[in-house]
């Protein structure tokens, strides 16, 4: 409808529509090309750093991921995330605290 009036026009065109979408889909691009994907890299990180450093207890990968700034129900539902996508898995250890560490298809993935 703005295009329309900065158009002086009485009728909304398909011209008008069609400018409206072109804002949208930039704006969209701008947003994505300025913070792009957080859970992905997100999750790249965390791989790297498994990969290089070994399992970790679930303070330092939430460290990881969010800087220590995150809510218990956000790193949950990461970690989740993180096990349902077969990216980390539980590694059983004695310790009382759960450590993470990458899953089978992960380590084999980063051999080939």
């Amino acid at each position: 409808m703005i295009y329309a009036i900065i158009d002086e026009s009485h009728v909304i065109d398909v011209r008008h529509i069609n400018a409206a979408a072109a804002v949208v889909s930039y704006s969209m691009s701008s947003v994505h090309e300025l913070f792009g994907d957080v859970e992905a890299r997100r999750n790249k990180k965390l791989v790297e750093r498994l990969s290089s450093e070994g399992p970790m207890t679930e303070r330092e990968v939430r460290r990881i991921g969010f800087g220590g700034k995150s809510s218990v129900p956000e790193a949950y539902d990461w970690f989740k995330s993180l096990t349902d996508a077969g990216i980390v898995v539980e590694v059983p250890s004695e310790r009382k605290t759960v450590i993470w560490g990458l899953s089978e298809a992960m380590t084999e993935g980063q051999a080939a």
